[in-house]
C-alpha cells in the first residue's frame, strides 16, 4: 500500500505501472485491495494522480488476463473500465465494457461475478432512464444471487429496484425495500450498504415533505460516509440538505451546501451528482440576487445537458443499449 501511494504521488508513469503489475501478479493485492487505493490517492492526492494508477490497474489486469489466459482476470478489467466510464458519465463506454465482461464470465463458471457484472450493467441503465433494461438486468443478478443464497448480493438488487420504485413515485414500495435491504445489510456488516440505502430514504422523506426525518437521515449519513471517506455519500447529503434548506427559505445555507456538493462532485468527475448539485445552486443564487454566478451555473448545467442529449443520440443510432 505504502509503495503504490508513494509512486502514484510521484506521478512517474513506468515505476506505477511496474508496482501495479507486481502487487497484483504476487497476490499481495487483491482488485478490490487495489480499487481501494485508487479511490484512496484520488481522495487525498487528487484525481489526475488517481487516474494515472487507474489506468496502469487496468492494464496490469488486461496483461495478467493474457498471460495466464483466464478470462476471469480479461472479465475483471472491463468490469472495471465499465464502472469508472459510467461515474465519469461515459456511458456508451460503461455498456461497452460491462458487456464485454458479461459476454467472458457466461463462458466461466464465476457465476458470483457474472451477477455483480450484470448488476452494474442495470445500474448503468438505470441513472440513464433506461428503467425496463435495468430491471432485466437486475432481474438476471437477482436469479443468480438467490441460487448462489448471496444475501448481499439480493440487498443490492433490493436497493436498486428501490430506485426504480423511487422514480416511479412509488414511495411506499421504495421506502418498504431500502428498509428490507438496509436491516440485511446492518447485519452483514456492510456499512456503505446501510449508507447508500438511508441516504435514498432520507431523498424520500424528502419528496414526501417529511422534512425533520430527511434532515435527521441525511445528518447519519453524512457522519458514517466521513468516517470510511466516502467524498460521493457526503456530496450527495449536501445536495440534499441544499434542497431542504431551500423549501425552507434558508437561501445562503442553500447556497453553501450546493457549492460543496458541486465542489466535491467536479473533483469525483462525477456528471449525474454534479446537475444535481447545480439544480439548488442556481435556484439560491437567484433568490438571493446573484445574478451573474446564477448566470453562469445555469451555462453549466446546459453544457453538461448538452453531453447528454448527445449521448442518447448515439444510443439512438444503435450505439449501446443492447442486452448481452
Amino acid at each position: 500500500f505504502i509503495t503504490l501511494a508513494c509512486v502514484a504521488c510521484a506521478a512517474v508513469d513506468v515505476p506505477i505501472q511496474k508496482h501495479v503489475y507486481a502487487a497484483l501478479a504476487s497476490g499481495d493485492l487483491t482488485t478490490e485491495e487495489m480499487q481501494e487505493v485508487v479511490l484512496h490517492v484520488a481522495f487525498y492526492a487528487g484525481w489526475p494522480k488517481a487516474s494515472a494508477l487507474e489506468a496502469a490497474y487496468y492494464q496490469a489486469l488486461a496483461q495478467l488476463g493474457e498471460r495466464l489466459n483466464d478470462a476471469t482476470i480479461t472479465a475483471e478489467s472491463h468490469r472495471m473500465r465499465g464502472m469508472m466510464g459510467n461515474a465519469a458519465g461515459r456511458i456508451d463506454d460503461a455498456r461497452a465494457e460491462l458487456g464485454e465482461a458479461i459476454a467472458l464470465l457466461r463462458n466461466t463458471d464465476r457465476r458470483d461475478l457474472l451477477a455483480n457484472a450484470l448488476r452494474q450493467r442495470g445500474f448503468v441503465e438505470m441513472f440513464v432512464g433506461s428503467l425496463s433494461d435495468a430491471e432485466w438486468f437486475f432481474g438476471e443478478a437477482d436469479e443468480i444471487f438467490h441460487d448462489l443464497a448471496d444475501e448481499r448480493g439480493m440487498a443490492y438488487i433490493e436497493q436498486h429496484r428501490a430506485w426504480l420504485s423511487f422514480n416511479a413515485a412509488n414511495y411506499d414500495e421504495a421506502r418498504s425495500r431500502l428498509e428490507h435491504a438496509a436491516s440485511t445489510l446492518d447485519r452483514l456488516g456492510d456499512r456503505g450498504g446501510v449508507g447508500w440505502a438511508n441516504g435514498l430514504l432520507a431523498f424520500i422523506e424528502f419528496f414526501e415533505r417529511n422534512f425533520e426525518r430527511a434532515a435527521e437521515l441525511a445528518d447519519i449519513v453524512t457522519r458514517a460516509a466521513d468516517a470510511r471517506s466516502d467524498q460521493w455519500a457526503v456530496a450527495m447529503m449536501d445536495t440534499l440538505r441544499a434542497n431542504l434548506a431551500l423549501w425552507q427559505g434558508r437561501l445562503d445555507d442553500a447556497a453553501d451546501f450546493a457549492e460543496r456538493a458541486r465542489n466535491r462532485m467536479r473533483r469525483l468527475d462525477d456528471r449525474f451528482g454534479l446537475v444535481q448539485s447545480l439544480v439548488p445552486l442556481m435556484r439560491a443564487q437567484v433568490a438571493l440576487g446573484r445574478t451573474a454566478a446564477a448566470q453562469r451555473t445555469s451555462e453549466e448545467v446546459l453544457a453538461l445537458a448538452a453531453g447528454g442529449r448527445r449521448a442518447a443520440e448515439r444510443r439512438q443510432c444503435g450505439v449501446g443499449g443492447q442486452r448481452d
